[in-house]
Protein backbone atom coordinates (compact mmCIF):
# COMPACT_ATOMS: atom_id res chain seq x y z
CA UNK A 1 0.00 0.00 0.00
CA UNK A 2 1.22 3.48 -0.82
CA UNK A 3 0.18 6.49 1.25
CA UNK A 4 0.80 10.17 0.54
CA UNK A 5 0.93 12.52 3.52
CA UNK A 6 0.66 16.18 2.61
CA UNK A 7 1.93 19.01 4.81
CA UNK A 8 5.02 17.04 5.78
CA UNK A 9 6.26 20.07 7.68
CA UNK A 10 3.25 20.27 9.98
CA UNK A 11 3.52 19.66 13.74
CA UNK A 12 1.46 16.45 13.60
CA UNK A 13 3.37 14.86 10.72
CA UNK A 14 5.79 12.78 12.80
CA UNK A 15 3.03 11.29 14.95
CA UNK A 16 0.97 10.33 11.90
CA UNK A 17 4.03 8.92 10.14
CA UNK A 18 4.96 6.75 13.14
CA UNK A 19 1.40 5.51 13.50
CA UNK A 20 1.12 4.51 9.84
CA UNK A 21 4.59 2.96 9.85
CA UNK A 22 3.62 0.64 12.69
CA UNK A 23 1.11 -1.21 10.51
CA UNK A 24 3.73 -3.26 8.73
CA UNK A 25 6.42 -3.39 6.15
CA UNK A 26 4.06 -3.47 3.18
CA UNK A 27 3.29 0.24 3.56
CA UNK A 28 5.23 2.79 1.55
CA UNK A 29 4.81 6.33 2.87
CA UNK A 30 5.39 9.39 0.73
CA UNK A 31 5.41 12.92 2.06
CA UNK A 32 5.17 16.31 0.41
CA UNK A 33 5.33 19.92 1.47
CA UNK A 34 5.69 23.29 -0.20
CA UNK A 35 8.87 23.91 1.80
CA UNK A 36 11.76 21.82 0.50
CA UNK A 37 13.46 22.14 3.91
CA UNK A 38 10.52 20.76 5.90
CA UNK A 39 11.12 18.12 8.53
CA UNK A 40 8.99 15.48 6.81
CA UNK A 41 10.78 15.75 3.50
CA UNK A 42 14.13 15.44 5.22
CA UNK A 43 13.27 12.23 7.12
CA UNK A 44 11.45 10.36 4.35
CA UNK A 45 13.13 8.49 1.54
CA UNK A 46 10.10 9.36 -0.57
CA UNK A 47 9.71 13.05 0.25
CA UNK A 48 9.20 15.72 -2.36
CA UNK A 49 8.31 19.37 -2.73
CA UNK A 50 5.02 20.60 -4.26
CA UNK A 51 3.59 24.06 -4.90
CA UNK A 52 1.62 25.72 -2.07
CA UNK A 53 -1.95 24.42 -1.70
CA UNK A 54 -3.37 27.71 -2.97
CA UNK A 55 -1.47 27.48 -6.25
CA UNK A 56 -3.40 26.84 -9.43
CA UNK A 57 -1.28 23.77 -10.23
CA UNK A 58 -1.28 22.17 -6.75
CA UNK A 59 -3.92 19.51 -7.51
CA UNK A 60 -2.34 18.72 -10.88
CA UNK A 61 1.04 18.20 -9.24
CA UNK A 62 -0.38 15.94 -6.51
CA UNK A 63 -2.15 13.81 -9.13
CA UNK A 64 0.98 13.67 -11.29
CA UNK A 65 3.05 12.46 -8.35
CA UNK A 66 0.46 9.87 -7.37
CA UNK A 67 0.51 8.35 -10.84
Amino acid sequence: MRILLTAAGSPGFLTLYKSLSSYGKNIEIFGCDCNSNSFGISVLENGFCVPPAGSSNYIEEIIRRCK
